[in-house]
C-alpha cells in the first residue's frame, strides 16, 4: 500500500477524515488467489490480495490518523459562499476567485448557513457548533437576494469583514418589481464609495467590505502571516497540511508528496505551546528535538520520510526552560538535509531487439541512450524509432546494462 499512502494523505489534508473501503469481494474458496474481483469497480481489499498480511500496518495507521482528524474542528481563516444558484458546489483551491493564497485554509458555505447560522464575535464569523473564520468570501456575482443581502449587511455591521463585488440586481422574480432596487440600495449601504479600482474598501459599523483589494494584503493586514509554510533551502518538496483545534490543544497533519527524504522547516502560527511529534506510522509520542518561537510563530524543524507524514501537536504551555533551537556537529547543522553525493549514471551497454534474440536481430543503441541522460535519470520509450526495426512483425525489447553511483544493474523493457 505504499502508493496508496500518498494519495490518502492528500485526500486526509483536503478534509477528509474518514476511508470507507469499497469494495471487499465475497472469496467462496480458501486456496484460490486473487479470488474473485469486481472488474475496475472500486479499490480491491480482500484477504486475497498479495499484500494483506502486511495491512496492518497500513491500516493501523489510518487508524490513528483518522482518530486525530475526528478531534475537535477544523481551522479556516476563509470562508467561501458558493453563490445561490443551484446546482452548485464549491470549487477546489485553484478553481476559487480570489484563490486562496499558500498557507491560508478555508471552508464553503451556502446561502442557508449565512441566513439562519453564520453570526459574528470578536470579529470572527462564528457557526453553532464552534466553526469560525476570519473573512467571508462572495463569489464574483451581479445577482444577490434582497434576503441574503440583508443578512450580509447585518452581518458587517456587527463585525465582519466581507470581500467581494457589488451585486446589482436581484437573481430572480421574487419580489418583482421592487426587488432590483431594493438590491442596489442595500449595495450602496455596504458598499458606499468602493468601486474595487480607486477605492477598495467600505466600512460599515463594526466590519468592512473590501473588493478590488489582492486577497493576500487583506490577510496579511486582518489574519497575519500564513497558519503553515515551510522552507527546505534550495530543494522543492510538496508538502500539505490541515489544521485542527480540540479543546486547547492545535493538531497539524503534515505530509509529504516526495518519494525522497525530505528535511524542512515547518512554521506554524502557534505560540507559547511546545510542539510534540505525534508519529501515526508508528504510534510514538515526542516532544519536538528543535523548534524556535518568534513573532507569535513556531518554527519545527523535520525529517520527513519519503511520502512521510506526523502530526505536529500544540497543548502543552511552553515553560521557561530553554529549549533546544539549532545542533551542530563538524560546523554542519544536523537538522537540515545533509549534503548529497552528486549522482552518476552511466550506460554499459543497451541493445534493442527480439526477446529471444540472435545477435544478427539486436542493435547496438548504447550511444543513442548515453547521449539521452540527463541530471543522472533517463527516460526512454523502447520502440523503432530508437534504431528502426532489426525483426519485423516481432516483438521487441530493450535491454540495458547501466551503473549508478558505481553499482551494477539491469533493467528489461
Amino acid at each position: 500500500p505504499y502508493s496508496l499512502k500518498a494519495l490518502g494523505d492528500l485526500i486526509y489534508c483536503g478534509g477528509v477524515n474518514r476511508f470507507i473501503f469499497h469494495r471487499y469481494a465475497h472469496q467462496p474458496w480458501t486456496e484460490y488467489l486473487p479470488g474473485m474481483t469486481m472488474g475496475p469497480h472500486g479499490f480491491h481489499f480482500e484477504r486475497t490480495i498479495t499484500w494483506w498480511e502486511q495491512a496492518p500496518a497500513w491500516t493501523s495507521y489510518l487508524t490513528r490518523c483518522q482518530y486525530l482528524l475526528q478531534e475537535g474542528l477544523f481551522y479556516a481563516d476563509l470562508c467561501y459562499f458558493i453563490g445561490e444558484g443551484s446546482p452548485n458546489s464549491p470549487a477546489g483551491r485553484t478553481g476559487l476567485r480570489p484563490a486562496p493564497p499558500a498557507g491560508y485554509d478555508y471552508d464553503a458555505c451556502n446561502a442557508d448557513v449565512i441566513l439562519h447560522r453564520m453570526t459574528v464575535k470578536d470579529g470572527r464569523l462564528v457557526l453553532p457548533d464552534g466553526m469560525s473564520y476570519r473573512l467571508l468570501v462572495l463569489p464574483e456575482s451581479q445577482t444577490m437576494s434582497v434576503e441574503l443581502l440583508t443578512r450580509i449587511r447585518d452581518l458587517v455591521r456587527d463585525g465582519a469583514t466581507v470581500i467581494g463585488p457589488r451585486p446589482s440586481r436581484a437573481p430572480g422574480l421574487q419580489g418583482y418589481p421592487t426587488a432590483d432596487s431594493q438590491v442596489q440600495a442595500l449595495a450602496q449601504e455596504l458598499w458606499g464609495d468602493c468601486d474595487g479600482q480607486k477605492v477598495t474598501e467600505h466600512a460599515l459599523g463594526k466590519g468592512s467590505i473590501l473588493w478590488g483589494k489582492p486577497i493576500e494584503q487583506v490577510l496579511a493586514a486582518r489574519v497575519g502571516p500564513p497558519d503553515f509554510e515551510y522552507a527546505a533551502g534550495s530543494r522543492r518538496p510538496v508538502l500539505n497540511y490541515l489544521h485542527r483545534q480540540a479543546d486547547d490543544a492545535d493538531l497539524y497533519f503534515v505530509a509529504c508528496q516526495s518519494p525522497r527524504t525530505e528535511y524542512v522547516d515547518c512554521t506554524f502560527r502557534i505560540a507559547g505551546k511546545v510542539p510534540e511529534l505525534w508519529h501515526p506510522d508508528t504510534g510514538t509520542v515526542e516532544r519536538a528535538p528543535a523548534f524556535r518561537q518568534d513573532q507569535g510563530r513556531t518554527t519545527v524543524p523535520l525529517r520527513l520520510d519519503p511520502s512521510g507524514s506526523v502530526f505536529v501537536v500544540f497543548r502543552e504551555p511552553l515553560s521557561a526552560a530553554d529549549n533546544l533551537i539549532s545542533a551542530q556537529r563538524n560546523g554542519v547543522s544536523l537538522l537540515q538535509q545533509p549534503p548529497m553525493r552528486r549522482a552518476d549514471l552511466q550506460i554499459r551497454r543497451a541493445i534493442y531487439g527480439p526477446a529471444e534474440a540472435v545477435v544478427a536481430n539486436v542493435v547496438e543503441v548504447t550511444t543513442q541512450l548515453s547521449r539521452m541522460v540527463r541530471n543522472a535519470t533517463l527516460t526512454v520509450r523502447a520502440d523503432n524509432t530508437l534504431a528502426g526495426d532489426p525483426a519485423q512483425d516481432i516483438v521487441k525489447q530493450l535491454l540495458v546494462r547501466y551503473t549508478y553511483n558505481g553499482r551494477p544493474f539491469v533493467a528489461t523493457v
